[in-house]
C-alpha cells in the first residue's frame, strides 16, 4: 500500500539517497526540465522516517553540486558517501571524486569530506550503482558510463576504506577499436566479457543474503534499456544470471536482441 508523504525538497531528477539511521537522506541531482542543458544541485536534505518530517541539511566544505553521482550509507551508519556523477559539462566530462558526510546526531546539519585523495580513482563513471560491503569494510563500485571511449562499463572496483585505495575487481568488457562516430559502433568495438553481465548505466543494485551477494537489475545499455537480473557473490567476485534479459543485449550474446547501438 503506497502513501504520500510531506512534501519536501525542489523537484529534480538524477539525485541519490540513501537510508542514513533513521533518515531518508537526498543528495543533489539535476533541477533542468530540458533535455539539453544540465542544472546541477548541490544541497542535502533528511527525511526523518518516524516524525515523517523533511528537513535540509546545514553542510560544511560542500563538494561540487553534481548529478548522475552514486550514493550509499557510511559504515558507521551515520554518514552518507557520495561518488562521481557531472556538472553542466555531464554531457562529456565527469567528476571523479569521493565524498563523505557525516551527520550530526540530529540530523540536521553535517560535515563533508573529501574520501580517496591521492588514490586512483576508476575513469569516471557516473550513474553507476555503489553500496557498503560491511563485512569486507569496503565500498564496492559496479557498471556506470565513463568518459572515455567504452561508453558504458561492466567493471567492478572496490575501495578499502580501511587503506584508502581503489582495486579492479573485474576489468569486464575491453576496448579493442573506436567509435565510426556518434553512435556508430563497429562489431569489434569491445571483446565482450561474457561472464558479467551487459555494459549498462542508470540500472539499481542491493545487498542480499545479509550483505553477501549483490543482486542488480536493468539500466540502459549500447543496445537500448535492458530487463535482466544478476546476481554477485561478494566473497569471490563470481556473476550469476537469475532472469535473462529480453533485449538490450549485444549479438554477440545468446538470444540478445540488439535493436540499435546508440547509448
Amino acid at each position: 500500500t503506497w502513501t504520500e508523504l510531506a512534501k519536501g525538497p525542489s523537484p529534480r531528477s538524477n539525485h541519490v539517497a540513501a537510508i542514513v539511521g533513521n533518515r531518508l537522506v537526498v543528495h543533489g541531482g539535476n533541477a533542468s526540465s530540458d533535455g539539453l542543458v544540465f542544472d546541477p544541485l548541490g544541497d542535502t536534505w533528511a527525511f526523518d522516517l518516524d516524525a515523517e518530517t523533511w528537513s535540509q541539511v546545514t553542510t560544511s566544505n560542500d563538494p561540487p553540486a553534481r548529478l548522475f553521482h552514486s550514493a550509499t550509507v557510511g559504515p558507521d551508519d551515520a554518514s552518507l558517501v557520495v561518488y562521481g556523477g557531472g556538472d553542466e559539462n555531464a554531457f562529456t566530462m565527469f567528476l571523479h571524486d569521493m565524498w563523505v558526510l557525516q551527520l550530526a546526531a540530529d540530523g540536521t546539519s553535517g560535515a563533508w569530506t573529501m574520501l580517496g585523495q591521492g588514490a586512483s580513482p576508476p575513469p569516471g563513471p557516473s550513474s553507476a550503482d555503489l553500496v557498503l560491503d560491511p563485512a569486507r569494510n569496503r565500498l564496492v563500485l559496479w557498471a556506470g558510463h565513463e568518459d572515455n571511449l567504452l561508453g558504458n562499463t561492466n567493471a567492478l572496483w572496490a575501495y578499502d576504506l580501511g587503506g584508502g585505495s581503489w582495486s579492479s575487481l573485474i576489468t569486464g568488457d575491453l576496448l579493442t577499436g573506436a567509435s565510426n562516430g556518434f553512435c556508430d559502433f563497429p562489431a569489434d568495438f569491445v571483446t565482450p566479457d561474457l561472464d558479467s553481465p551487459e555494459r549498462r548505466s542508470a540500472g539499481v543494485a542491493v545487498l542480499m543474503d545479509e550483505g553477501e551477494t549483490l543482486l542488480i537489475f536493468g539500466g540502459k545499455t549500447d543496445c537500448g534499456l535492458i530487463n535482466d537480473v544478476w546476481s554477485l557473490n561478494l566473497a569471490d567476485h563470481v556473476w550469476t544470471e537469475r532472469s535473462p534479459a529480453t533485449g538490450g543485449e549485444i549479438c554477440l550474446r545468446a538470444f540478445a536482441n540488439c535493436q540499435t547501438m546508440c547509448f
